[in-house]
């Protein structure tokens, strides 16, 4: 068993875990149309297309989608620290 004190410090980690999971999702979301294609794979293998379609599926980060056959690589401006 674990105390009140022990338990109520879980429960903040586990909201501020999930927040930021959601904010990521957020920023990469969709096939990030803000971004700039800088690599386009034409005829790209199928094992690198279904690896970009399991982590999208997955709400993974990733800056690549696949576009047919073809896999696209965009970039964006990191924000100011």
């Amino acid at each position: 068993m674990i105390s009140q004190r022990e338990a109520k410090r879980l429960r903040r980690e586990n909201v501020r875990l999930l927040k930021m999971l959601s904010e990521q999702r957020k920023d990469w979301r969709g096939e990030w149309p803000e971004g700039t294609v800088i690599c386009r794979l034409t005829q790209a293998p199928d094992a690198i297309r279904f690896c970009v379609e399991t982590a999208r599926r997955l709400h993974h980060a990733v800056v690549c989608t696949v576009q047919g056959t073809d896999v696209v690589f965009f970039g964006a401006e990191l924000p100011k620290t």
